[in-house]
């Protein structure tokens, strides 16, 4: 096991045992270390992925114990300081324009332009779903499908009623999903593990499956309330009619330090 600690860091993810860290996305033992990811034990790391144990790099991939580096190429010391602040200047000066006209200025994260994944393909719209128009209108890509290229073979209505009547070449077939139509089958896996529990053949696919798992779930929201101490409107997790005091951040900070 391990601690999580992390120090004077803001919108981190799954990222541990790390001070002075922004923007990062699992990243482990890191001093300064900014809009990266899966990176391991680096110190003043910048938009970096799956380095470890460096220090001094910039827009690099895949180092192990590399110092000094930009895009993966070595510079001096000198270089590397003299070039780095020129970059960070013409991020701020000739920021990145996505494609419905936002400026991606240095300070955050990559833009979503250069996401390889569409909003629904990811769990953001389990959590927090969109419609095709509101993901398009926000800068998101979109997954329509490419429909159903497998021959049915049997629809899931027609699936025995129970384990025992289901013989193994079931794992032959090609089921209709009863709530989407599209088409699934079993792994000899799913078959052993039904069998074993003695559980009847499920009737829907598994995106269907999981879809409805999370219906069942609590997921999170934000609620419209006002900071107790000043006033001001504020979104909390914490409903209006839970008893917690809730101070905006300003309040909260000067309560605290």
């Amino acid at each position: 096991s391990f601690m999580v600690q992390l120090k004077n860091s803001l919108d981190c993810l799954e990222t541990y045992n790390s001070e002075l860290c922004y923007e990062n996305i699992k990243c482990n033992k890191c001093y300064k270390t900014f809009f990266s990811e899966e990176c391991d034990s680096c110190i003043d790391t910048y938009f970096s992925k799956a380095c470890s144990n460096c220090n001094n790099i910039f827009g690099c991939v895949n180092l192990k114990r590399k110092e000094y580096c930009i895009l993966n190429k070595q510079y001096s010391k000198e270089e590397y300081e003299k070039l780095v602040p020129q970059i960070i200047q013409n991020m701020k000066d000739m920021p990145y324009i996505d494609k419905i006209g936002r400026k991606w200025f240095y300070g955050e994260f990559l833009p979503l332009d250069f996401s390889p994944f569409a909003y629904n393909e990811t769990m953001a719209q389990t959590f927090f779903p969109k419609t095709q128009e509101e993901a398009l209108a926000e800068g998101f890509k979109w997954y329509e499908g490419e429909g159903n290229k497998y021959t049915i073979t049997k629809k899931a209505q027609d699936l025995p009623d129970t384990i025992s009547e289901t013989e193994e070449s079931i794992l032959k077939e090609v089921i209709e999903c009863q709530s989407c139509q599209k088409a699934y089958r079993f792994t000899i896996g799913e078959y052993n593990l039904i069998k074993q529990l003695n559980l009847p053949l499920p009737h829907e696919c598994f995106n269907c499956r999981q879809k409805f798992r999370f219906t069942r779930l609590r997921m999170p929201k934000l609620y419209d309330r006002t900071c107790a101490k000043c006033n001001k409107e504020i979104k909390t997790s914490f409903a209006l009619e839970r008893p917690e005091i809730v101070y905006c951040e300003k309040c909260y900070q000067q309560e605290v330090y």
